[in-house]
C-alpha cells in the first residue's frame, strides 16, 4: 500500500490527532447542522489564519458522507486536473483511503495527472473533513481555474449517483490577495484596501459562489484576481447545483488582516450548498 505523506504538519496544522481534536472541538458548527450540505468551499491558509472558517463550513458538509472528494487548485487555466496516486493520505494519527478506483472511472472522461507537488490546497482542508467524517473514503484532486473543473464536478455527481455514495465535494480556495507580498494594490493601502477588499473585491466573488454560477466564479477571479483556486469553487458549486440546491450560504468571512494585522492580507470565506 502507497501512502501520500503529510509534508505540512506541524507548521500549517497541528501534528498530532489530539491536538486536531482539541482545536477542532471549539470550532464545529452547531449539531443540527452537521453534515446537511452537500458541498462546500472553504480557505486553505494555515489553521492559525483560516483554521475557523474552514472548520464551520467542513462540519455542515462533511459529518455523515461516504466519501469526500476535496477539490484544491493553485493551476492556471488549461492545465490538467491532478490527483494523488497513492492508496492512503496520511493525517495526523493515521491514513484516510483515497479512492482510486474513483479516479479511474474520473479518467475515462476527464485528463487527469499524478499530482506529485507539494501543495497546501488539499493538504491542509485533509485533516478537518477527516475528523467530521473519520469513516469516509476521499479523493485527492486539484482542478484548473476554468471549464474543465465544472466538468470534474459532472463526473463526480454522475459517478457517484450511479453507485449510490453519499458524497460531499470540498472545493478549497482562499479569496483576494492583497498587498506588496503579491503585487496587488489595486485600492492603495491601509484602511482604505482592506474596505475594498472586503466590500468590493471578496464580496463580489462570494456572490457568485452563492448565486451558484460556477462560470461566473472562473470569470470573477480571472478579472478581479479575487481567488487563487477559482476551478476548486466552481467544482463544488456545480456539484451542489446539480444536487438541486438552489443557492449557497455564507457561514464565516474574514481576513488574515483579522488575526494578525499587516500590509499584506487574504480573504478567507467558508460557504454551505
Amino acid at each position: 500500500m502507497s501512502l501520500r505523506k503529510m509534508t505540512l504538519a506541524g507548521s500549517w496544522y497541528p501534528r498530532t490527532a489530539k491536538e486536531v481534536s482539541k482545536t477542532l472541538s471549539d470550532w464545529r458548527m452547531t449539531e443540527d447542522e452537521g453534515g446537511r450540505y452537500s458541498s462546500a468551499v472553504v480557505p486553505h491558509a494555515g489553521w492559525y489564519y483560516s483554521g475557523k472558517t474552514a472548520s464551520e463550513a467542513l462540519s455542515g458538509a462533511c459529518i455523515g458522507k461516504d466519501m469526500i472528494f476535496i477539490v484544491g487548485g493553485h493551476l492556471p487555466s488549461g492545465h490538467p486536473v491532478l490527483a494523488a496516486q497513492e492508496d492512503e493520505l496520511e493525517v495526523p494519527g493515521g491514513a484516510a483511503v483515497n479512492r482510486l478506483d474513483i479516479l479511474e472511472r474520473l479518467r475515462k472522461a476527464i485528463v487527469i495527472e499524478e499530482d506529485v507537488y507539494r501543495d497546501n490546497t488539499v493538504e491542509v482542508v485533509l485533516p478537518m473533513a477527516q475528523y467530521y467524517a473519520p469513516e469516509a473514503d476521499f479523493l485527492w484532486l486539484r482542478a484548473p481555474a476554468d471549464i474543465s473543473s465544472i466538468k470534474l464536478a459532472g463526473e463526480i455527481f454522475r459517478i457517484t449517483a450511479e453507485l449510490n455514495i453519499n458524497a460531499a465535494v470540498i472545493g478549497s480556495t482562499d479569496l483576494t490577495h492583497y498587498g506588496s507580498s503579491y503585487y496587488f494594490q489595486p485600492a492603495g493601502s491601509g484602511d482604505a484596501a482592506l474596505k475594498w477588499v472586503k466590500e468590493k473585491n471578496d464580496a463580489g466573488i462570494i456572490r457568485d459562489i452563492v448565486k451558484m454560477d460556477p462560470s461566473a466564479v472562473i470569470d470573477n477571479a480571472k478579472k478581479n484576481k479575487a481567488a487563487c483556486s477559482a476551478g476548486a469553487a466552481a467544482a463544488a458549486v456545480e456539484f451542489g447545483r446539480l444536487k438541486g440546491v438552489p443557492k449557497g450560504r455564507l457561514v464565516n468571512y474574514t481576513t488574515s488582516y483579522d488575526i494578525r494585522p499587516a500590509e499584506s492580507f487574504v480573504g478567507y470565506a467558508g460557504i454551505v450548498f
